[in-house]
């Protein structure tokens, strides 16, 4: 897919791929998701979504909730398997993740982006290029991790398709105001 950046001014946009739509209200450049609910790109193959690049939300979420996030789903629609998350939140701290199929199951590392309220609006961004994914929060690099890093599709890996979600195991919600990605040539 080519480069996108979606406002979210004429409801979900690129994000058309959605669950629970009655959970997710889109308008005033915004798309807040309350209770079980999700938008994303389909995931409909390892060629669906985008690959290497810089990914890009900004965002405001509830506070010490487990259920929002935003992250770069398998863009085969299978997990566990690569998957970024952009931003979620465990006990109170927002933080980004890289998981991989360790076997049939789920295996994860974690970046924690410490002094970020996530209930005040930052922008969260993380770059997956070749061997590195580094996130960012209003700028400023949280961290990177270089282990386990997919290949994406055009490298013989897979893509990942953008996704915003509200779990809502225990309430809380997601307000998203825009999302973009942005391809990188890195030296190809």
């Amino acid at each position: 897919m080519a480069d996108f950046y979606e406002s979210f001014d004429s409801g979900v946009g690129a994000l058309h791929h959605t669950w629970n739509s009655d959970n997710i209200q889109t308008g005033g450049g915004q798309l807040t998701l309350e209770g079980d609910s999700g938008a994303m790109q389909r995931p409909s193959g390892a060629d669906a979504g985008n690959g290497y690049g810089y990914y890009e939300v900004t965002a405001n979420m509830s506070a010490d909730v487990q259920g929002p996030a935003v992250l770069l789903w398998p863009g085969n629609d299978v997990w566990p398997g690569p998957e970024i998350d952009i931003v979620e939140v465990i006990n109170g701290t927002p933080y980004g993740t890289l998981h991989w199929n360790n076997n049939g199951s789920d295996a994860y590392t974690s970046v924690f982006f410490n002094g970020v309220d996530e209930t005040q609006t930052h922008t969260y961004g993380v770059e997956w290029s070749p061997g590195k994914v580094e996130w960012f929060v209003d700028g400023q690099s949280q961290g990177a991790i270089t282990d386990r890093v997919p290949e994406d599709y055009a490298h013989g890996g897979m893509n990942e398709t953008l996704s915003v979600m509200n779990r809502g195991w225990e309430g809380g919600w997601l307000t998203v105001q825009n999302v973009s990605y942005t391809s990188h040539d890195y030296g190809w």
